[in-house]
């Protein structure tokens, strides 16, 4: 603990910048809405805690595993296929067999790059990192 408090603070003021830059930087599309729904809090002398009120920030950040779509049985959903639109019903039966699967993201960790970010304009030696990044979702 030989950080400075002024350090902390600059870093602190600093983290909000830093993600927005690290969303930017690594989400392809544009990504106004999510880096401008960050907000950063600080709970006492070393914890900080990194909000948003958009439901998938989370999973952009950390990335989402390998799933059937179930929320999808008895839809139709459109297709493209060679350029022709083609309507299929979601059934039970296809997702049983491991049909409709949705293969997942990769996580962008926009927190913990973006804390990086603000721990070297900081001024905060490379020694001490973020542990436990993690984005909570508020209800607006």
């Amino acid at each position: 603990d030989n950080v400075p408090d002024e350090a902390i603070n600059k870093f602190v003021d600093g983290l909000h910048g830093g993600m927005k830059t690290a969303i930017q930087l690594l989400c392809a599309r544009e990504s106004g809405a999510l880096a401008d729904s960050i907000s950063v809090a600080q709970n006492g002398p070393r914890i900080i805690r990194i909000m948003s009120s958009l439901p998938y920030a989370g999973a952009v950040d950390k990335g989402t595993s390998p799933r059937l779509m179930w929320n999808l049985i008895n839809r139709v959903v459109p297709l493209r296929i060679n350029g022709t639109t083609v309507f299929r019903k979601v059934t039970l039966k296809a997702l049983t067999k491991g049909k409709w699967r949705h293969p997942g993201t990769p996580g962008k960790h926009f927190v913990e790059r973006g804390a990086a970010l603000a721990a070297q304009q900081a001024g905060i030696p490379s020694k001490y990192r973020v542990i436990r990044p993690a984005v909570t979702v508020v209800n607006v």
